[in-house]
């Protein structure tokens, strides 16, 4: 839709002049698999995590298998 046209629109944009895009306020799987689908691979949001101390984000990294 328009709202995916936009999003994608502004990611190139700012990918073209060199900047780092990152999509904030993810809440739930299919704004997750939504943003993914347009090619972002930064992402923020309660999805993931809600906000952390700098000390528990750095557990939290550290104990993810990959």
């Amino acid at each position: 839709g328009m709202k995916k046209e936009i999003v994608k629109s502004i990611t190139n944009i700012a990918r073209s002049i060199g900047l780092k895009v990152v999509a904030e306020g993810v809440e739930d799987e299919q704004q997750f698999t939504t943003i993914r689908s347009l090619g972002l691979e930064r992402v923020q949001g309660y999805y993931l995590s809600p906000p952390l101390p700098a000390d528990e984000v750095e557990e939290k990294v550290l104990a993810v298998k990959v």
